[in-house]
């Protein structure tokens, strides 16, 4: 009788000491989630404007541009089939980008110098396509040029075996997308 009543009290410590350890680690654990995620949201240096892109310009259709975009930009005019190529390329960004970040952000980068090209935004013969003209100092032009740092930032740290935060990585490709989505549907002037 003896024996029964000791192996149930030691099975009753185990449990509870069980529990106990349980609960003491999860609540570790969740302080250290909270340290974590406010280092995480304090080094995001991101505005949500860049992000979202501009604002639509009242009675346009298609196309979102600035007031600034009106006296700086001329693009070129694209055709239906250039439009739905180049909407589909980004697609072909995106399905890079989840095979290889980094190569998706380079993939990224010369489609849309490719378009800029196209559109007549940058000179074709310009050795640096991917390079913004400075005086491009729109929200959209901005992330684009976030973007590119990071974009490099990955690829250097690709060749050395090393990632950049998940984090970083999609908010660049976002940043592209924004851009090469308003240059994709600038106005033309008639």
């Amino acid at each position: 009788m003896r024996v029964w009543a000791t192996v149930t009290i030691a099975l009753a410590a185990g449990f509870v000491l069980g529990r106990a350890s349980t609960w003491w680690r999860t609540r570790n654990e969740d302080r250290m989630f909270e340290r974590e995620y406010a280092e995480l949201v304090a080094s995001v240096d991101l505005g949500v404007p860049e992000l979202a892109g501009p604002p639509p310009r009242p009675g346009a259709g298609r196309a979102r541009t600035y007031a600034l975009h009106a006296s700086e930009l001329n693009p070129l005019p694209l055709s239906e089939r250039d439009r739905a190529y180049y909407l589909a390329s980004w697609g072909n960004v995106v399905g890079e980008f989840s095979r290889s970040p980094a190569s998706g952000l380079l993939l990224a980068q010369h489609l849309t110098a490719n378009l800029l090209v196209n559109r007549g935004l940058v000179p074709a013969d310009t050795a640096r396509p991917t390079l913004l003209p400075e005086s491009w100092d729109f929200p959209t032009a901005r992330g684009y040029a976030r973007a590119r740092n990071i974009g490099d930032r990955a690829e250097t740290q690709a060749a050395h075996g090393r990632a950049l935060r998940t984090l970083d990585l999609s908010d660049a490709l976002r940043m592209f997308e924004a851009f090469y989505m308003e240059m994709l549907e600038l106005d033309t002037e008639d």
